[in-house]
């Protein structure tokens, strides 16, 4: 009988192993598959960043040259319209710019305006100044977004004329596309206006 308890401590002994074995590879497996699920995670949360980065960028820009361009043409109260010098409309579109000025009665100044698109960057240059401006002599500019994320593909202002008996005015669709430098994430944003400052 104490042979055969021996035999059988011997038996367990081997069958431990193989069971310690199987744990141990069954341990990496799952570690490795909580690490797989954690970096996929990582990767979807990170692309979601980014696209959320380019949707986010395009909206608070196109607001904000919504609020300019529903104040181009104001001029001081009792005043009519204000132009760019040499413009022939409120909002002047050249090219791949647009330009505009409006009076700024905190600063007691007219405000000069101009969106431009030069090799996939949106600039604004602005001007404060006692005196109008022509669109050409706005050259102070910044880009408006980070030039190492991301690219303008499109910018466009187009603008259809709104008239009753006595006064005119404008109303305009802003479309901005853009992504991120290396061509993922492309988001468009169009924007309609209407122009506050009838002539």
């Amino acid at each position: 009988m104490v042979i055969k308890n021996a035999k059988s401590l011997i038996k367990q002994r081997g069958a431990l192993l193989v069971e310690m074995l199987v744990s141990l590879v069954l341990g990496v497996m799952a570690v490795g598959l909580v690490t797989s699920i954690l970096v996929t995670g990582y990767r979807v949360a990170s692309n979601n960043t980014l696209d959320l980065l380019v949707l986010q960028n395009l909206t608070i820009t196109s607001q904000m040259m919504r609020a300019d361009l529903q104040r181009a043409g104001y001029a001081d109260a009792g005043s009519s319209t204000v132009m760019l010098a040499g413009a022939s409309d409120v909002v002047e579109v050249s090219g791949a710019s647009v330009g505009f000025v409006y009076y700024d009665p905190n600063a007691g100044e007219y405000q000069h305006i101009k969106y431009k698109v030069e090799n996939q960057k949106l600039y604004s240059c602005e001007k404060k100044s006692v005196a109008i401006i022509s669109l050409a002599a706005l050259t102070d500019c910044y880009n408006m977004f980070d030039q190492d994320i991301l690219a303008v593909k499109s910018f466009a202002l187009s603008s259809i004329p709104l008239q009753t008996s006595g006064a005119k005015t404008t109303m305009s669709d802003l479309y901005i596309e853009a992504e991120l430098t290396d061509g993922r994430f492309n988001h468009a944003v169009t924007t309609q206006i209407k122009q506050r400052n009838w002539l």
